[in-house]
């Protein structure tokens, strides 16, 4: 690859960004895809159990708050279902907790092979480090931020709804038509989408703040902070600029303009 240790050493966040896009077709070596299935697995679908009861417990918090404390209709509930939890409640949460564990791995393994000169090494032998340690991180967590935030809207749907049904005295049928009726394709992509550029954020940030320290590094865990606490904030500004992209700009604004 044409691009060294030394500069992806120096990248900022954009930077690396696209170093590693263009390093995507390495994907296809059978090396790499296994490291890559790993990451999946240890990053996406180990803390994958635990977030899908939260799901559950989120729709049925939500719907409850609806009728109860709003003093609405099951429609009204099933109409925030689609509006908080596909399109913003779901992906952005979901970030949150693999950020809270992923993303500190992430600032872990890189932080590590910093410190002991791996990638350095990698270089010497003739192997990227872009291709044999970023790319497998970052294509992991893409993949699984699509993969989690999916079922974790399924979950706190049908979760939701389910425990509604059970805890309210409220239709199951009748809410689940009225959700699938209100929610359109737009919604579930553009969620789709917001995950997986999450989930790029996911394992990007965390590189950066680690080859940032370097060997200088005196406090590993301070570090790990920094970088999960710029995640944060990455994921957060995003967030609002996509929702305001999409829906405050480009489908509203074809609207009027039709």
């Amino acid at each position: 690859m044409g691009i060294g240790v030394a500069t992806v050493w120096r990248s900022k966040t954009l930077q690396l960004i696209a170093a590693v896009a263009a390093t995507v077709p390495s994907l296809r070596q059978k090396q790499v895809r296994t490291v890559f299935w790993q990451q999946f697995i240890r990053l996406g679908l180990d803390p994958a159990a635990s977030i899908f009861f939260r799901a559950a417990m989120i729709g049925t918090i939500i719907i409850a708050y609806v009728i109860k404390v709003l003093a609405s209709n099951s429609g009204m509930a099933v109409d925030f279902l689609v509006y908080a939890v596909v399109r913003e409640v779901g992906p952005l949460l979901t970030a949150i907790l693999l950020i809270l564990r992923s993303s500190v791995l992430v600032t872990g393994d890189v932080l590590g092979m910093v410190r002991r000169d791996e990638l350095v090494r990698m270089r010497a032998m003739g192997l990227s480090p872009l291709v044999q340690v970023f790319l497998p991180r970052v294509a992991a967590l893409a993949l699984a931020c699509v993969v989690v935030t999916f079922y974790f809207e399924l979950f706190a749907v049908l979760g939701g709804i389910l425990l509604a049904s059970l805890l309210l005295d409220i239709s199951l049928t009748g809410m689940l038509s009225g959700f699938f009726e209100t929610l359109r394709l737009v919604d579930l992509v553009y969620s789709l989408i917001k995950s997986a550029a999450f989930g790029v954020l996911l394992g990007i940030v965390p590189c950066v703040a680690a080859l940032r320290s370097g060997r200088s590094a005196t406090d590993p865990v301070a570090v790990v902070s920094r970088s999960t606490m710029t995640t944060l904030m990455y994921v957060t500004v995003f967030n609002a600029l996509f929702a305001w992209l999409v829906y405050g700009v480009l489908l509203f604004g074809i609207v009027k303009n039709g």
